[in-house]
């Protein structure tokens, strides 16, 4: 899977943004999401996102990122990865045990571990299946939180996924909250 190794990649250049921040902080109450993201590949998906740096984006994948601000502890860093790419084929049940593997595998690598989980079914998009996933990403001796929830509609994988180092519930809602703007588009 293409997000698994682009997460891998991005939070490995990220992780010195993450170490600087010196004590946990409290998560804020919530997070606008103000903009909306398109991504072309497999016919297209939009999301509504909050209004942060985009460092990369492609037609498959963008990554979305908020670095600390020191001054204020209510501004946690948070990366949030989107992707679309093929799915299972309409009718067909969906393997998450094979995409869990499959986003491990791709993130696996000589100064990177990411250890995930099958946290549940997520039912948070109507004519949508969906699974959570949950754990840790671990780089240059750096561990953040992962949450990440995929959904599967008409032979397309969407996953959404933030990754933070001190924010685990804020990073669950601001994942749920994204995934429920998921659109197709009718390519």
């Amino acid at each position: 899977l293409r997000i698994a190794a682009l997460c891998a990649l991005v939070a490995l250049v990220s992780f010195d943004a993450w170490a600087q921040q010196p004590t946990p902080e409290p998560a804020p109450a919530s997070i606008s999401l103000t903009e909306t993201l398109e991504l072309e590949a497999e016919g297209g998906v939009s999301f509504s996102v909050p209004a942060w740096k985009t460092p990369r984006r492609e037609s498959s994948v963008a990554v979305l990122e908020r670095p600390p601000v020191p001054e204020d502890a209510t501004k946690a860093f948070y990366m949030v990865l989107l992707a679309v790419e093929a799915g299972p084929t309409e009718g067909s049940d969906v393997d998450w045990k094979k995409v869990q593997a499959n986003v491990i595998a791709a993130a696996k690598g000589d100064d990177n571990a990411l250890e995930l989980r099958l946290t549940g079914d997520w039912s948070g998009l109507e004519g949508f299946e969906g699974q959570r996933m949950a754990g840790t990403l671990t780089a240059r001796g750096q561990t953040v939180d992962v949450d990440l929830i995929a959904v599967v509609r008409s032979g397309r994988l969407v996953t959404v996924t933030v990754l933070s180092a001190r924010a685990a519930d804020a990073a669950k809602r601001l994942a749920e909250s994204i995934a429920k703007t998921v659109r197709l588009g009718d390519g």
